[in-house]
């Protein structure tokens, strides 16, 4: 049994385990047995916290009870969609949040420096400190907000999302295989957002395949997989481009494989702010947030909440 820090010690004794037993990491072969050594590791490791396994649909409600009923550590097990929707819940609430990466890509995981084997993440999360993280939110054009940990996507990158569930669902291939084969289709034929981009820094017309919006502060030494250098910067992260035919939209693909610089990438403009504003006449666009597709209203304002919620990170982390 792994030694708990002080910290996770204290709120362990009042925390409760949601488990999506709907996530990548219950599919395929051995997958019951690696379900029960993850239960058993999980009842050694905490074992006063309760363990639920509620239907996907009613992750949030379970969440939600717990939070009411005082529980102070929620230990969240799923893809970045379901983590997603824990951190909505416990924004701006003096519950923290562990989270055990059981999805495809599982990319706070990384950004947390977290093991992605969810059994050795356990231990991670038990020799654990509490970091108050800032989040990025989206409020839409119908006044709704959502809050994000990893960042929101237009274009290219919703787009193909779109076209994957529909490969997943009409010809039954796994994740990973169905974005590969849909990014490559939407980069060939790229779609183009039109409209306009407002920020304290600048405000310009914008015609770009695709914008990216990252909470905090992004490596810009690799575009492999957006690292960030920082949870806590204050800033998000705006990506984006002018105009550029399908073959520079390729380079541009090309040159995250081998992880070129941002700014050895003119066709790149890379952005840090507080807030920004995209504006357009469409009156839907479709929005990734934390790899989950959205049909959204616009105008959309991306904004950073500095410090609103408390998570759990691995000693790695500090």
């Amino acid at each position: 049994m792994p030694e708990l820090s002080s910290v996770v010690s204290k709120l362990s004794q009042k925390a409760v385990i949601v488990l999506n037993t709907g996530s990548g990491f219950f599919e395929g072969v051995n997958s019951e047995n690696r379900k029960t050594a993850l239960l058993d590791k999980l009842s050694v490791t905490f074992p006063e916290a309760k363990i639920l396994k509620p239907d996907p649909e009613d992750i949030g409600p379970t969440i939600t009870r717990a939070v009411d009923q005082g529980v102070k550590l929620i230990i969240a097990g799923g893809g970045d969609g379901t983590l997603n929707a824990a951190a909505n819940l416990l924004a701006d609430t003096q519950t923290a949040l562990a989270i055990l990466p059981m999805g495809t890509f599982n990319y706070f995981a990384r950004d947390l420096k977290l093991p992605l084997d969810p059994e050795t993440a356990v231990d991670a999360i038990a020799g654990g400190f509490a970091l108050r993280m800032d989040l990025g939110q989206v409020e839409m054009g119908d006044s709704k907000k959502q809050f994000f940990l990893h960042n929101a996507s237009l274009g290219v990158h919703s787009l193909a999302v779109e076209k994957r569930n529909e490969y997943k669902r009409n010809l039954g291939i796994n994740k990973a295989l169905a974005i590969s084969w849909a990014l490559l289709e939407t980069i060939w034929k790229p779609p183009r957002l039109e409209g306009r981009l407002e920020s304290r820094e600048r405000a310009e017309f914008l015609r770009s395949p695709f914008v990216f919006i990252g909470n905090n502060t992004y490596d810009t030494t690799s575009l492999a997989f957006l690292d960030r250098k920082s949870l806590t910067d204050g800033r998000l992260t705006v990506l984006y481009s002018p105009p550029i035919p399908s073959r520079s939209l390729l380079k541009l693909a090309a040159l995250t494989l081998v992880k070129r610089s941002f700014r050895e990438i003119p066709e790149l403009i890379n952005l840090h702010t507080e807030e920004v504003t995209i504006r357009t006449r469409k009156k839907h666009l479709k929005l990734i947030l934390d790899g989950e597709f959205m049909k959204i209203p616009p105008p959309l304002t991306f904004r950073i909440h500095p410090q609103s919620l408390t998570i759990i990170a691995p000693k790695e982390a500090a």
